[in-house]
């Protein structure tokens, strides 16, 4: 169904009427014997076309069917099944083999006409159309529909479309491959090595569908969109098969994978639309290779004078990964000008979560995700040293946002070529772990627009190896606002790897790098984990209530909405976090406070280790901390975190804990949690480095039952004492209390193998009289 929908003209509602109140469809069926119709595929065809009304061919699979060119040509329905075990059996039970192998240098199956050619359960394959010959498994020009399902299309051939060549000519033409479609492995010498569709509506959004393994010698070695006499538009939403997308491992010249070709008829654009179908899973372009440019995708659209078609893309929670190029390793947006830098010129577009202003996506589209990102582009290389991720020529158009952007290898990372009007507009992503040989970002251009051409809000830029001297080399006009940039030892605007130029409006990033430019302050991220991948500001963040809201930028990476007020964090010019993610709680201040199946973020001291068989808060099995003493009455401190504090505010530190227990004479252990409050360290993010302001103990437990106390240790700072690097650094710390050595037992027991008493640890916590309930009962 051609999406959006047209308008349905009176005369086509008039034909299905007549078509509803036909005579049954005509049945054919093809292979030796009696009991068979016919003993040829083109015999039944033929018959099928001069039958007036719908026909139905079913093809048997247990003959050898070699040397097959079909060909019909017809305005009315032909279903072509295969996988009937003889002309007399009631159903398919599998696929029958179509092969060109033996036969002229033609397409396994031609079609033309204006009516709906189903194909079911065949296998086609071997087709090899020589010279400039398209289609090599099935080649299609009408202005019907061409259905495959439950087929695969191999091991073909041709100039262009070395799988399936679809040219329409009429607007209502239309491609669909449906259910378990492989098409693969096959080679066209020019464009599209799986498919070409020129002119027509491509859908592939039934499951387990896939352009896999395809090669072309020019453009689109999975597919190429080509539009022309009409405009040609291809939604792909099936997830192809074994979680390799529906777009694995094509190879081109130029894109890889997808190619669009916008012809020279104005407004007669040339559109893919790829997007999950499950708003959960991702839905991936992998491992595609172009030995050009455009590695995942390549857009080129045409500039004729007068006559402006665009190449566009429309990506909804689409991860491009590990594809190759020199140029646009992941994506590549080409122009055609109309003279050298024309006035009409027209650039590629891309449209990554971002909606295109006049198309909507396909209905079948799922929303982005809540809590995870909405597509990425990783792991994508450009095999060079001066290529990028992601090139824009000459008037194209980038307009992402919620896009994980991590560990691609490249020259640069985006980059905008040409003289005037290339736009970069990226919004709430996450740019990490890449490496580049120059700066991630470089603009060249050198043109006075009216708005900036780069525009970069609410992104989080960490831990990316950079060979240049600063993290952006811009020559052009430029918004960055709201962002986070943790790139210690670079300037934030690179001097040694081209001119720097235009108006560069900076406001509200906080950066942490070796120059800090207007609009910045220097300040830690506090990241929650980057080891981890996570890039979540901690509660005592700066990044935290840091700026006012962008009415356009209402959810950020993780689709979760913007400028939430936390309590505690003072605001400094407004409730949205800097970054590509806003925390939306203020818990939990302690990281890992449950141990749960690790001891990250508390930072080993002394003998401990994890034990899943000890448990005393989070869920069953989900473990807890065991330190030792490792000598008689010494409080041992086995692991300590630091927590910056997010504001002035009453603080209730507590937790769980419990010791081994002593002999029937002795002292008993114990395990406390030990403080140590900061007002102000000599570094912007210290937490050890100058004496604590105040400290103290809480006794958690000594004895070997779980226990936490009904008091808390109470922490009072106030507004008049708080300051950005105000920290709280606690202690877990075990106590040998037995006077008898090297264990309470004499030295037979668990003590005297690890050289003293236990403590467990579990449920550390840091409240405020804004979330804990023993303030909101009346505690004092």
């Amino acid at each position: 169904m051609r999406f959006p929908i047209p308008a349905f003209p009176a005369a086509a509602a008039l034909a299905l009427l007549a078509l509803a109140t036909a005579a049954p469809a005509a049945t054919y069926s093809v292979g030796p014997g009696a009991t068979c119709t016919h003993g040829t595929l083109q015999a039944a065809l033929d018959a099928a076309a001069n039958n007036p009304g719908p026909d139905v061919v079913r093809i048997v699979r247990s003959a050898t069917w070699t040397g097959i060119q079909v060909s019909t040509q017809t305005d009315q329905d032909v279903e072509i099944l295969g996988g009937w075990l003889a002309c007399t059996s009631a159903a398919a039970d599998g696929k029958t083999t179509l092969s060109g192998a033996g036969g002229q240098a033609r397409s396994v199956i031609a079609l033309r006409g204006n009516g709906r050619f189903m194909l079911r359960n065949l296998v086609v394959r071997d087709g090899d159309q020589a010279g400039d010959d398209d289609g090599g498994g099935i080649h299609f020009i009408g202005g019907g529909i061409v259905d495959i399902a439950d087929s695969e299309i191999v091991d073909n051939a041709a100039e262009d479309g070395g799988g399936v060549y679809a040219q329409g000519t009429t607007a209502q033409a239309e491609l669909i491959i449906g259910a378990n479609v492989t098409i693969a492995n096959n080679a066209a010498r020019r464009h599209g090595g799986g498919v070409v569709a020129q002119n027509i509506e491509m859908t592939m959004i039934a499951p387990n569908s896939v352009l896999l393994l395809n090669t072309a010698g020019g453009r689109g070695g999975g597919l190429l969109v080509a539009s022309g006499s009409f405009a040609s538009y291809a939604y792909i939403g099936s997830r192809g098969v074994l979680d390799l997308g529906p777009v694995y491992g094509n190879r081109a010249a130029i894109g890889g994978g997808i190619a669009v070709l916008a012809g020279e008829d104005s407004g007669r654009d040339a559109e893919v639309q790829v997007f999950s179908t499950n708003p959960a899973e991702p839905l991936r372009i992998l491992d595609n290779f172009a030995s050009e440019r455009g590695g995942a995708i390549d857009l080129q659209p045409d500039g004729e004078s007068g006559n402006n078609a665009s190449a566009i893309a429309q990506l909804r929670h689409v991860a491009i990964e590990g594809n190759a190029a020199p140029v646009g390793a992941a994506i590549n947006l080409g122009y055609d000008p109309y003279g050298p830098f024309g006035a009409d010129a027209i650039g590629g577009q891309v449209h990554f979560n971002h909606p295109h202003p006049t198309r909507p996506l396909h209905a079948a589209a799922a929303a982005c995700p809540f809590g995870a990102p909405c597509g990425s582009i990783r792991y994508n290389r450009t095999l060079n040293t001066t290529g990028a991720v992601v090139h824009l020529s000459e008037d194209a158009d980038f307009d992402g946002s919620r896009i994980a952007i991590e560990g691609n290898e490249a020259g640069w990372l985006i980059y905008l070529s040409g003289e005037d009007w290339t736009s970069l507009q990226l919004d709430n992503s996450l740019v990490a772990g890449n490496t580049v040989q120059h700066a991630l970002i470089r603009d060249d251009q050198n043109e006075d627009a009216v708005w900036p051409l780069v525009g970069l809000h609410y992104l989080t830029v960490a831990g990316n190896g950079i060979g240049a001297n600063g993290v952006l080399s811009i020559n052009e006009d430029m918004a960055f606002t709201r962002s986070l940039v943790d790139q210690p030892g670079k300037a934030m605007i690179a001097t040694d790897v081209g001119a720097v130029g235009g108006n560069h409006d900076i406001q509200h990033v906080i950066a942490n790098t070796s120059t800090v430019p207007g609009g910045t302050t220097l300040a830690p991220p506090r990241f929650v984990d980057p080891a981890g991948g996570d890039y979540l500001p901690r509660a005592g963040s700066r990044a935290v209530d840091f700026a006012a809201p962008l009415a356009s930028f209402p959810q950020d990476l993780h689709s979760h909405t913007r400028s939430l007020d936390l309590p505690v964090n003072p605001n400094e010019s407004g409730a949205s976090d800097a970054g590509a993610l806003e925390r939306e709680y203020l818990q939990p201040l302690v990281l890992n406070a449950g141990f749960d199946a690790d001891l990250n973020h508390w930072e080993a001291l002394s003998t401990s280790s994890w034990d899943g068989t000890q448990n005393a808060s989070g869920p069953s099995g989900s473990g807890s901390v065991r330190g030792t003493a490792a000598a008689d009455d010494a409080r041992v401190a086995v692991r300590r975190q630091c927590i910056h504090l997010p504001g002035p505010a009453r603080y209730a530190l507590n937790g769980w804990g419990r010791a081994t227990g002593a002999g029937p004479m002795a002292p008993p252990h114990r395990v406390w949690l030990d403080w140590e409050l900061r007002y102000s360290t000599g570094t912007l993010d210290g937490c050890t480095d100058a004496p604590p302001a105040a400290t103290g103990s809480l006794l958690l437990a000594s004895g070997s039952t779980w226990a936490r106390p009904a008091l808390p240790a109470i922490i009072d700072v106030t507004p008049a004492v708080w300051g950005q690097t105000t920290s709280l650094t606690v202690y877990l710390v075990v106590q040998n209390g037995s006077p008898i050595a090297p264990g309470a037992d004499g030295g037979t027991g668990p003590e005297a193998v690890l050289g003293g008493p236990d403590g467990w640890f579990d449920g550390v916590t840091l409240e405020t009289d804004f979330d804990d309930t023993i303030f909101r009962d009346g505690f004092e």
